[in-house]
Parts: C-alpha cells; sequence; structure tokens
C-alpha cells in the first residue's frame, strides 16, 4: 500500500509531553518548582530545564 515510502507514526509518550508541558507552565507561579515536579513526577531541575525551554525562566 505504501510503496516503500516512510510513514511517521508519533510516539504516546511524545505527545503527551507536549501538553504536560504546556500545563507546567500555566501551573508555574515562581514559588512552586518544588510542588511541579511532585505533581508531574521529575525533578526540580527537570521542571527548571522545561520552564527554560519554554521562555519562563
Amino acid at each position: 500500500m505504501y510503496g516503500g515510502s516512510l510513514v511517521y507514526i508519533p510516539v504516546y509518550k511524545k505527545v503527551i509531553m507536549g501538553s504536560r508541558n504546556r500545563e507546567l507552565v500555566k501551573s508555574y507561579n515562581v514559588k512552586n518548582i518544588k510542588e511541579l515536579g511532585i505533581k508531574y513526577g521529575m525533578s526540580r531541575q527537570n521542571v527548571k530545564l522545561i520552564l527554560k525551554q519554554e521562555g519562563v525562566l
């Protein structure tokens, strides 16, 4: 059917990460990095990294 052409199927985890990051940015209020880490199951460093990538920090 696709005769040798490449078909891209996004990985579910990557799709979810975009919406998670948007929610994280919406929830950020300068003082809650630790709480966001707990809520989203990641370290404070990862929370800060996401916020920097999104231009918040």
